[in-house]
Order: C-alpha cells, then sequence, then structure tokens
C-alpha cells in the first residue's frame, strides 16, 4: 500500500494508493474538475483550511466536515456535491481514502465500505511495515 503526501502545514494530508504513481483519491479529484471544477476548488480551500490550522478539520460545521461511521471513524469532507472521505491517524494525519459525486441522500455503502476496507488494510501495512510513503518534496 502506498501513502501519497499531498500537503503538509500543522497537519499533513495523505492519498491512499495503490502504486508510486497512483493516488486514487486524488487522481479522482483531477477527472472530476472537467465537470466539477467548482466543487472541486471548494474542496481544495477545505483541505488547505484543515491542514493549517491547530484545530485541523474540526474547525469546520458539520456541513462542511462530519463523522458518517461511528464505529469504524470514517469522516466525510463535503463541497456540493463532491464528497471525501478520510479518517484520522495519530501525529496530526488526515489520510484521504476515496472521493466521488454524491447522487442521493446518503453516503453509497459501497463508498462507504471501501473507506472502511482501505482504513484496515493502511493499519495492517502499517503494522506489518509494507506502507511505502511517497514525499515528492524529499
Amino acid at each position: 500500500m502506498y501513502l501519497h503526501l499531498i500537503d503538509k502545514a500543522k497537519w499533513k494530508l495523505y492519498g491512499l494508493g495503490s502504486s508510486v504513481d497512483r493516488c486514487e483519491p486524488f487522481d479522482n479529484l483531477e477527472i472530476l474538475y472537467q465537470n466539477f471544477r467548482r466543487d472541486v476548488e471548494k474542496m481544495t480551500a477545505i483541505l488547505d483550511r484543515a491542514i493549517r490550522t491547530s484545530e485541523g478539520p474540526r474547525c469546520f460545521p458539520s456541513e462542511i466536515s462530519h463523522q458518517i461511521d461511528e464505529n469504524n471513524s470514517i469522516w466525510q469532507f463535503t463541497a456540493g456535491r463532491l464528497r471525501l472521505l478520510w479518517f484520522y491517524d495519530e501525529g496530526r494525519l488526515i489520510i484521504c481514502t476515496n472521493s466521488f459525486i454524491k447522487k442521493g441522500q446518503k453516503t453509497p455503502g459501497k463508498e462507504k465500505e471501501r473507506a472502511i476496507r482501505l482504513k484496515r488494510k493502511y493499519f495492517n501495512a502499517k503494522k506489518n511495515n509494507t506502507l511505502t510513503i511517497i514525499d515528492d518534496e524529499e
């Protein structure tokens, strides 16, 4: 499993990826930019603010950042119809799992399950020292 550093300030923002050059949640945002430009730009501003404040994602009202699965501690950033699922890790880390356009009232079960599966995979890889961190700044 690959962990891609997206940006860092007071918090670090990462995206999970399947390879050295694939970071699915953020690659998807690039694809969505064509048709959902305003939402992607709004999401970018949300993420920028989240990593630059001491409170991190807790600086937002629940319409922008809230927990969607208490049992597995999966959270969601919201920008218009765009959703970005993520979880916390120690050391002020925000780990993004997947992004998508929400079409109905509730977060699709398959997207939530995907985030839960990726979170488990992440912690297993971390525990087994098989997590590869991609930091293009180094």
